[in-house]
């Protein structure tokens, strides 16, 4: 089915519940699909399934947190619509991507001026991952020599990258003289040109626009933003470890390692649980002169809070262990 600018596999959805034999699923999907939530409910109750929907908030594959009151609620199924699996994330739930209705093929065209080299190493996100097949036999056509690289146990397909793992160009960036993103905003394609020190070029396969010294330019304004942060946080006596509910972002043990570390320093240090960070539960705890986040690293890197929020491998510069920035990502 179309939704907006997306298509969504509904009707493999309703086979799938049906032959499950579920009678009762909680429906969760990112604020861009929740309105389309209705609609799906609507199908599936046709079919005698009844369906709560979650209004929490979804940033990710890895934001399921609802499975923690399915089993309240006695559900049979979680489905999370809009994002592809995280293969090492074992958790009980049922995704269904969104996949865009986009010109990637004409975009990539349009952005073959702007690679370097003969080599190129194709990437994308969720939404537009499946093209990464056709959209390469353009380049190719071209004379390019194109690499879709695998990823680690976090990535679902090949040449997928996320806002937290990059590991399907890293592991191909020795190979490569530039990477082609496809896919939409700048927050994936800096970060891959962080991670791997390549030229990168995005194409927005919407509006066909294309990017490739903005991204450099974006790197630099995202690196003054994090050491203008990390500069507030070198005077931090009290530190807030952030430890996430999020079962994609749960990283127990790194919020205890941080804590001895810090305590080895003569630091004051703390260990909080939050499924959604926000500026008022900061505000609640007083006296704390920085927060670590172990969370996604973009919960740091997107947000602005009164108190600096850094992420781990930011506190390393804090406490003089390192001095280059290291691109924070999870696997």
């Amino acid at each position: 089915m179309i939704f907006g600018s997306y298509s969504v596999k509904v009707e493999e959805l309703i086979k799938e519940v049906m032959r499950r034999n579920c009678k009762r699923i909680l429906l969760q999907a990112p604020d861009g699909l929740k309105k389309h939530m209705l609609e799906i409910s609507d199908l599936l109750e046709e079919k005698g399934i009844e369906v709560l929907l979650s209004t929490d908030p979804c940033f990710g594959a890895c934001d399921v947190s609802c499975i923690y009151y399915a089993g309240a609620l006695n559900v049979d199924m979680v489905v999370q619509i809009g994002h592809l699996p995280i293969p090492s994330l074992k958790v009980p739930v049922m995704y269904v991507n969104a996949e865009g209705i986009a010109r990637e093929e004409e975009g990539v065209k349009k952005a073959i001026p702007e690679l370097r080299g003969s080599k190129i190493g194709l990437v994308a996100n969720a939404q537009h991952v499946n093209k990464l097949g056709k959209v390469s036999k353009i380049l190719r056509r071209e004379g390019f020599e194109v690499f879709i690289g695998k990823g680690d146990e976090r990535i679902y397909r090949d040449g997928l990258v996320l806002g937290c793992n990059f590991s399907s160009a890293t592991s191909i960036s020795k190979h490569v003289d530039a990477f082609l993103f496809i896919g939409s905003g700048f927050f994936h394609p800096v970060g891959l040109s962080m991670v791997t020190s390549k030229r990168v070029v995005a194409v927005d396969p919407f509006t066909l626009k294309v990017f490739s010294e903005e991204i450099e330019r974006e790197k630099n304004d995202f690196l003054r933003r994090r050491y203008a942060v990390i500069s507030l946080a070198k005077d931090a006596e009290c530190f807030g470890i952030i430890v996430g509910i999020k079962p994609g972002q749960l990283r127990k043990e790194k919020a205890f390692e941080i804590k001895k570390k810090l305590e080895r320093y003569d630091k004051k240090a703390y260990i909080f649980v939050v499924d959604n960070l926000s500026q008022n539960i900061l505000d609640a705890f007083g006296g704390i002169d920085c927060f670590v986040s172990t969370l996604c690293p973009r919960v740091a890197i997107d947000n602005v809070f009164k108190v600096p929020l850094i992420n781990p491998s930011e506190l390393e510069i804090v406490l003089g262990e390192r001095e280059d920035y290291v691109f924070e990502t999870l696997e």
